[in-house]
């Protein structure tokens, strides 16, 4: 590709992304690396070391965080996964707990029902029979 086509797919490119060439810094900051031009990604060369760098974050697991976070990560993540798991479990455990505990509270209630049921049945009966009774025991004339 001639060096006058590439330009033109580099403004088109940029006009794509809202970039304009007052707006673009430097070499290395000019947006991400598959949109930069051929001359700004020389293999090997510093300024795809710098960008490759700062695209993965804190130096590449090396520098402030170093290796050690990435030790700290890989031993930190299944001890997260082993709390979140535990703690799904314990939910799943206290919910089946209740689940029992309101059945039987349920069933309770409905034997206390059933057994207020027998007793206002009984109730309608007795007044029934006193009512009967008293209209046979009329006062003599």
């Amino acid at each position: 590709m001639s060096p006058q086509k590439k330009m033109k797919k580099r403004k088109e490119l940029n006009a794509l992304i809202g970039l304009s060439d007052s707006r673009r810094k430097s070499k290395q900051s000019g947006g991400h690396r598959l949109l930069r031009t051929g001359t700004d990604t020389g293999s090997g060369t510093e300024s795809e070391t710098e960008s490759g760098a700062e695209e993965r974050g804190f130096g590449g697991g090396r520098g402030l965080l170093g290796t050690s976070s990435v030790q700290c990560c890989s031993l930190c993540y299944p001890l997260c996964v082993f709390v979140v798991l535990a703690a799904c479990v314990m939910a799943c455990a206290g919910l089946i707990w209740m689940q029992i505990a309101l059945k039987e509270d349920l069933d309770s209630m409905k034997e206390k029902i059933h057994i207020t049921q027998p007793l206002d049945s009984a109730v309608n009966h007795l007044k029934t029979n006193i009512k009967s009774s008293s209209d046979l025991i009329l006062p003599a004339p």
